[in-house]
């Protein structure tokens, strides 16, 4: 079942992700699949060095992906803070 904490998560990061010009799958889950056009072993690396846990899409072979899971409304900020500083611009 979906919250409508997790609902709200799900819009804030779609948000951010069109905001980033950013391909990702609408998602009913609690995650969004988004590509973000960079590696996604790097980023993985670069975020849990910042305390963020994603899943990199290489894991299944599609090297630009990250699999992000939905938080709290401080989690997504914090998240949305970190990817900020490790995508190259």
């Amino acid at each position: 079942m979906i919250t409508l904490e997790n609902k709200k998560a799900l819009a804030n990061l779609s948000e951010y992700c069109e905001q980033k010009g950013w391909n990702y799958y609408k998602s009913y889950a609690n995650f969004i699949w988004v590509d973000t056009g960079f590696d996604s072993k790097k980023l993985f690396e670069d975020l849990q060095k910042k305390g963020v846990i994603i899943r990199p899409g290489f894991l299944w072979g599609w090297d630009t992906w990250l699999r992000i899971s939905t938080g709290t409304e401080v989690q997504m900020e914090f998240l949305k803070e970190k990817l900020d500083e490790v995508v190259p611009k």
